[in-house]
Protein backbone atom coordinates (compact mmCIF):
# COMPACT_ATOMS: atom_id res chain seq x y z
CA UNK A 1 0.00 0.00 0.00
CA UNK A 2 2.89 2.35 0.68
CA UNK A 3 3.92 2.26 -2.98
CA UNK A 4 0.49 3.60 -3.94
CA UNK A 5 0.95 6.43 -1.46
CA UNK A 6 4.36 7.26 -2.93
CA UNK A 7 2.94 7.15 -6.47
CA UNK A 8 0.14 9.47 -5.41
CA UNK A 9 2.72 11.94 -4.10
CA UNK A 10 4.63 11.78 -7.38
CA UNK A 11 1.41 12.53 -9.30
CA UNK A 12 0.44 15.38 -6.96
CA UNK A 13 3.95 16.88 -7.26
CA UNK A 14 3.70 16.74 -11.07
CA UNK A 15 0.24 18.34 -10.98
CA UNK A 16 1.53 21.12 -8.74
CA UNK A 17 4.52 21.70 -11.00
CA UNK A 18 2.35 21.83 -14.14
CA UNK A 19 -0.42 23.99 -12.67
CA UNK A 20 1.56 26.17 -10.29
CA UNK A 21 -1.01 25.44 -7.57
CA UNK A 22 -0.58 23.21 -4.53
CA UNK A 23 -3.42 20.97 -3.43
CA UNK A 24 -4.72 21.91 0.02
CA UNK A 25 -6.52 18.64 0.77
CA UNK A 26 -6.92 15.22 -0.87
CA UNK A 27 -10.39 13.63 -1.03
CA UNK A 28 -10.24 9.83 -1.25
CA UNK A 29 -12.68 6.99 -1.85
CA UNK A 30 -12.70 3.36 -2.95
CA UNK A 31 -11.32 0.15 -1.50
CA UNK A 32 -7.89 1.32 -0.36
CA UNK A 33 -9.42 4.19 1.56
CA UNK A 34 -10.88 1.62 3.97
CA UNK A 35 -7.42 1.28 5.53
CA UNK A 36 -6.82 3.84 8.27
CA UNK A 37 -3.11 2.97 8.15
CA UNK A 38 -2.92 3.60 4.41
CA UNK A 39 -4.75 6.93 4.67
CA UNK A 40 -2.56 8.13 7.55
CA UNK A 41 0.53 7.06 5.60
CA UNK A 42 -0.77 9.01 2.60
CA UNK A 43 -1.26 12.13 4.73
CA UNK A 44 2.24 11.76 6.21
CA UNK A 45 3.84 11.41 2.78
CA UNK A 46 1.98 14.20 0.94
CA UNK A 47 1.86 16.49 4.00
CA UNK A 48 -1.72 17.63 3.41
CA UNK A 49 -4.94 16.40 5.05
CA UNK A 50 -6.61 13.33 3.54
CA UNK A 51 -10.43 13.48 3.65
CA UNK A 52 -12.34 10.17 3.57
CA UNK A 53 -16.15 9.96 3.38
CA UNK A 54 -18.20 7.52 5.45
CA UNK A 55 -19.61 5.92 2.28
CA UNK A 56 -16.48 5.09 0.27
CA UNK A 57 -17.94 3.28 -2.74
CA UNK A 58 -18.51 6.45 -4.74
CA UNK A 59 -18.77 4.65 -8.09
CA UNK A 60 -21.94 2.99 -6.81
CA UNK A 61 -23.08 6.30 -5.36
CA UNK A 62 -22.56 7.99 -8.72
CA UNK A 63 -24.63 5.32 -10.47
CA UNK A 64 -27.41 5.76 -7.90
CA UNK A 65 -27.33 9.55 -8.36
CA UNK A 66 -27.52 9.18 -12.15
CA UNK A 67 -30.49 6.82 -11.76
CA UNK A 68 -32.09 9.26 -9.33
CA UNK A 69 -31.79 12.06 -11.87
CA UNK A 70 -33.25 9.80 -14.57
CA UNK A 71 -36.40 9.00 -12.56
CA UNK A 72 -36.86 12.48 -11.08
CA UNK A 73 -35.64 11.98 -7.49
CA UNK A 74 -33.45 15.05 -7.99
CA UNK A 75 -33.84 17.86 -10.48
CA UNK A 76 -30.61 19.85 -9.90
CA UNK A 77 -27.03 19.29 -8.73
CA UNK A 78 -27.57 21.73 -5.86
CA UNK A 79 -29.85 19.14 -4.25
CA UNK A 80 -26.84 16.80 -3.98
CA UNK A 81 -24.65 19.17 -1.94
CA UNK A 82 -25.34 17.34 1.34
CA UNK A 83 -24.98 13.77 0.03
CA UNK A 84 -22.10 11.82 1.58
CA UNK A 85 -20.92 14.72 3.74
CA UNK A 86 -21.56 13.37 7.25
CA UNK A 87 -19.27 10.97 9.06
CA UNK A 88 -16.13 11.99 7.19
CA UNK A 89 -12.68 11.22 8.60
CA UNK A 90 -9.81 13.66 8.22
CA UNK A 91 -6.27 12.26 8.41
CA UNK A 92 -3.83 15.03 9.26
CA UNK A 93 -0.14 14.92 8.30
CA UNK A 94 2.33 13.69 10.89
CA UNK A 95 6.12 13.88 10.99
CA UNK A 96 7.19 15.81 7.87
CA UNK A 97 10.82 14.63 7.97
CA UNK A 98 9.87 10.96 8.28
CA UNK A 99 7.50 11.16 5.30
CA UNK A 100 10.03 13.07 3.19
CA UNK A 101 12.80 10.58 4.02
CA UNK A 102 10.61 7.58 3.14
CA UNK A 103 9.59 9.19 -0.17
CA UNK A 104 13.22 9.94 -0.99
CA UNK A 105 14.21 6.30 -0.38
CA UNK A 106 11.33 5.10 -2.57
CA UNK A 107 12.23 7.57 -5.34
CA UNK A 108 15.83 6.36 -5.25
CA UNK A 109 14.68 2.73 -5.47
CA UNK A 110 12.48 3.54 -8.48
CA UNK A 111 15.37 5.35 -10.16
CA UNK A 112 17.69 2.40 -9.56
CA UNK A 113 15.19 0.05 -11.26
CA UNK A 114 15.16 1.99 -14.52
CA UNK A 115 16.87 0.10 -17.33
CA UNK A 116 17.73 -2.92 -15.20
CA UNK A 117 17.04 -5.40 -17.99
CA UNK A 118 20.05 -4.32 -20.04
CA UNK A 119 23.49 -3.27 -18.90
CA UNK A 120 23.47 -0.12 -21.02
CA UNK A 121 19.97 0.81 -19.81
CA UNK A 122 18.67 1.24 -23.37
CA UNK A 123 15.58 -0.45 -24.70
CA UNK A 124 16.04 -3.32 -27.12
CA UNK A 125 14.71 -1.95 -30.42
CA UNK A 126 14.39 -5.44 -31.92
CA UNK A 127 12.07 -6.52 -29.13
CA UNK A 128 9.98 -3.36 -29.48
CA UNK A 129 9.55 -3.83 -33.25
CA UNK A 130 8.88 -7.56 -32.99
CA UNK A 131 5.38 -8.86 -33.57
CA UNK A 132 5.76 -11.53 -30.87
CA UNK A 133 3.38 -11.44 -27.91
CA UNK A 134 4.85 -9.91 -24.75
CA UNK A 135 4.73 -13.24 -22.88
CA UNK A 136 6.94 -14.88 -25.54
CA UNK A 137 9.42 -12.00 -25.41
CA UNK A 138 9.49 -12.13 -21.60
CA UNK A 139 10.13 -15.88 -21.57
CA UNK A 140 12.94 -15.57 -24.12
CA UNK A 141 14.44 -12.64 -22.23
CA UNK A 142 14.32 -14.57 -18.94
CA UNK A 143 16.00 -17.57 -20.57
CA UNK A 144 18.73 -15.35 -22.07
CA UNK A 145 19.36 -13.76 -18.68
CA UNK A 146 19.56 -17.02 -16.71
CA UNK A 147 22.77 -17.51 -14.75
CA UNK A 148 25.44 -19.49 -16.57
CA UNK A 149 25.88 -23.03 -15.23
CA UNK A 150 28.99 -24.06 -17.20
CA UNK A 151 26.79 -26.39 -19.27
CA UNK A 152 25.25 -28.25 -16.30
CA UNK A 153 21.70 -29.42 -16.80
CA UNK A 154 19.14 -30.76 -14.38
CA UNK A 155 20.46 -34.28 -14.85
CA UNK A 156 24.05 -33.10 -14.30
CA UNK A 157 23.60 -31.46 -10.90
CA UNK A 158 26.70 -31.83 -8.74
CA UNK A 159 26.78 -34.61 -6.20
CA UNK A 160 26.54 -33.85 -2.50
CA UNK A 161 29.85 -32.75 -1.06
CA UNK A 162 31.03 -31.30 -4.39
CA UNK A 163 32.52 -27.80 -4.44
CA UNK A 164 30.63 -25.48 -6.81
CA UNK A 165 31.88 -22.10 -8.02
CA UNK A 166 29.17 -19.45 -7.82
CA UNK A 167 29.76 -16.21 -9.75
CA UNK A 168 28.00 -12.97 -8.98
CA UNK A 169 28.31 -10.06 -11.38
CA UNK A 170 27.29 -6.49 -10.64
CA UNK A 171 27.80 -3.33 -12.69
CA UNK A 172 31.12 -2.63 -10.97
CA UNK A 173 32.62 -5.94 -9.94
CA UNK A 174 32.64 -9.70 -10.30
CA UNK A 175 33.02 -11.91 -7.26
CA UNK A 176 33.33 -15.67 -6.98
CA UNK A 177 33.06 -17.96 -4.02
CA UNK A 178 32.99 -21.71 -3.52
CA UNK A 179 30.02 -23.42 -1.91
CA UNK A 180 29.59 -27.02 -0.95
CA UNK A 181 26.26 -28.64 -1.74
CA UNK A 182 24.87 -30.75 1.08
CA UNK A 183 22.40 -33.63 0.79
CA UNK A 184 19.64 -31.32 2.13
CA UNK A 185 20.30 -28.60 -0.47
CA UNK A 186 20.48 -30.87 -3.50
CA UNK A 187 16.71 -31.50 -3.91
CA UNK A 188 16.00 -27.76 -3.61
CA UNK A 189 18.69 -27.05 -6.20
CA UNK A 190 17.08 -29.59 -8.55
CA UNK A 191 13.65 -28.03 -8.14
CA UNK A 192 15.04 -24.51 -8.68
CA UNK A 193 16.90 -25.63 -11.80
CA UNK A 194 13.80 -27.36 -13.15
CA UNK A 195 11.79 -24.13 -12.87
Amino acid sequence: MEASCYQTKAILDAMEKDSGHALAQLAVDGGMSNSDLCMQTQADIIQIPVDRPAMRETTCLGAAIAAGFAVGVWSSFEELSKINTSGRTLFTPGDKEKGAKAYKVWSRAVEMCRGWTREDGEQDDAAVKSEEPAAVKDAESAKANEPKTDGATLQELPKAGTDVTVSTTTDKSKTEHVEQISEQEKPAAAVASAA
